[in-house]
């Protein structure tokens, strides 16, 4: 039975000369909220991206409801929803009903 709605184990991606997330692991049980805080460049969007299947990792894996992104990308997406900051949120709309949206 899986634990934890998503699992990173001890990923890396790198771009060129630039290590973008280093070895990085944790668990994110289900029914939580998580957020991922830091300066620019330090790594959120990469892994973001990595747990929503649009970038893979060159070592370790990410598991979203114990499917991993790497072996089985679509069935890891049939149990996210994404929306990355680009699409902004539409003016007058609450943090509630932009989570909601």
């Amino acid at each position: 039975m899986v634990t934890a709605a998503i699992e990173i184990d001890n990923v890396t991606k790198t771009f060129d000369d630039l290590i973008a997330v280093n070895r990085v692991s944790f668990q994110v049980p289900r029914g939580a909220t998580l957020g991922l805080i830091g300066p620019n460049g330090a790594g959120k969007t990469t892994l973001l991206r990595m747990i929503s299947t649009l970038a893979v990792p060159d070592s370790g894996d990410v598991r979203v409801e114990g499917k991993s992104v790497r072996e089985n990308p679509r069935a890891a997406r049939a149990h996210l929803g994404f929306m990355p900051a680009e699409f902004g949120c539409p003016r007058n709309m609450s943090i509630e009903e932009y989570l909601d949206y």
